[in-house]
Formats: structure tokens, sequence, C-alpha cells
């Protein structure tokens, strides 16, 4: 059969989700447990590669699987072969052709900042702290122009990589909580390497150093920006994931959303 797992993870731990060779990576450590749990080597797919260092609360992964185990079953037999800094969230059944990446309609990216707290050795690894305060005024401006449909290969990490690289963002929204800035990114699917591009230029333009008008010019240049360094992964979270019956993700969105 075929099964979901929603999973958070600590993007600290891990050098990033997809297995490399000699390097320690999230779906290196879940297949190791999927095999240990099933006595098989299995392959688990995901809603989205993370990079090195980014976190996630609500990734999406899949395998198929011989066993007649319940759910709750298969959840604390895998969750109990995990290392620490992978966490099981729930799991179902899926139709058997399920892909978390393909059959995604939407995902949601929050990027954490602050701008006030002191910095911490037990924060450094979730937050990005910021070198001095931002305009935010400038940076809600600036971040208005990348809401729809565009070409974001200014963006793009490698943007050879990619066969497409139209993607429509459908809203940015910039938020406080307490000493955390939070800017929410919604889009169908991202550029590998885009939000903490955007954010670096973000940043850029709240410091004073670029104008607001610096991202229609990249947009319209459609040559990957030069100058300004991609914002740090440590603040970047993969929260959630929707399907065509919103479902899966359900079970966790409140709580990913409001970290």
């Amino acid at each position: 059969m075929r099964i979901m797992f929603i999973v958070e993870y600590d993007g600290s731990r891990f050098q990033g989700y997809e297995v490399q060779p000699g390097c320690t990576t999230v779906q290196g450590e879940f297949e190791k447990a999927l095999a240990r749990c099933f006595g098989q080597p299995l392959r688990a797919l995901a809603a989205g590669r993370t990079d090195r260092g980014v976190h996630a609360l609500g990734q999406v992964m899949a395998c198929t699987v011989d066993t007649k185990m319940p759910m709750r079953a298969i959840e604390a037999a895998v969750q109990a072969q995990l290392p620490l800094g992978i966490r099981v969230r729930t799991t179902r059944r899926v139709h058997d052709d399920f892909h978390p990446r393909y059959d995604a309609v939407r995902r949601a990216y929050r990027y954490v900042m602050t701008e006030t707290l002191p910095r911490s050795v037990l924060l450094e690894p979730y937050v990005t702290f910021l070198r001095r305060p931002l305009d935010w005024t400038r940076v809600e401006a600036a971040a208005a122009q990348l809401v729809g449909d565009h070409n974001f290969v200014s963006f793009a990490k490698r943007p050879i990589e990619a066969v497409r690289l139209e993607r429509s963002i459908e809203e940015i929204c910039l938020s406080r909580q307490g000493p955390f800035i939070h800017a929410d990114f919604t889009a169908r699917s991202f550029l590998r390497g885009m939000i903490r591009n955007i954010m670096g230029w973000l940043i850029a333009v709240g410091e004073g150093r670029v104008p607001p008008e610096t991202m229609q010019e990249l947009l319209a240049a459609r040559v990957k920006g030069r100058g300004i360094e991609p914002a740090p992964p440590e603040g970047l979270y993969l929260v959630r994931v929707w399907y065509p019956d919103d479902s899966p993700a359900k079970a966790v969105d409140s709580a990913a959303m409001s970290c």
C-alpha cells in the first residue's frame, strides 16, 4: 500500500533532504528507518527537496510498502527508528499513484527573522539575525512586485537546471509575532533557492542598499541577480503542502502555521 507521512525535521542536523554520498540527509535517514521497519530497501519521495540547514514543519513524504500493519503501528515503528531531529507527525494511506511532489497544488514556506533579539547559540540554527532594523515599508513595496506570474530565473539557484522558469506567487505576507518577523510565501511551486534569493534581495532593500524597484528590474532582466547573497538557510521552513482534496496537510495545518 502507498503511505503518506507528514514529517517535521531540524534542518541544522542534516546536509539537506536529498540523499548524497557520504552525507547525513533527511531522505537517507528516513529510508534507513523504513528499511529497518519493513526489511527491504524503500525509496522515500518528498514534496520538496530542502537545502542544507532548511527546516520542515509539514514536509510530505510517501513510499509503497508490502505490509498489513495498521497506520498507528507503522507511524510508531518508523518513528522509533528515526534519529533525533526527524519526527513523523501523522500517516495515512493514499491512492497507489500518489506523488507528494507532482500532485501538490500549493506550498507554503515561512522565513523567520529577528532584529531585536541578541544572538543566541540556541536560536542561531533556527532564526536569521538581521544586522540592523529594516525599513519594512520598503520591503513590503518590493515584495508586492513579485506576487503574480513571473519568470523567476533571476532568483533561481541554478537556472539551467529548471525546465520551466515561470512561477506564480500567490502571496507574500509579512507579520510580527513578538520579537520574530515572518515572511510567508505561498505558491504552487518554487524554483530551487528561489525564496532564499528573494529574501536576500528583500533584506538588501530594507537596509537601503538597493531601491524597491530593483525587484521589478530583476524580473525584467531575466538574468540571475549579482552582488546580493541569498539569505541564510536557518530562517527558512517548509510549513505546509496542499493537495487537490486539501486533506493530507489538514492534520498539521494549525500547529505548523502558529510556530
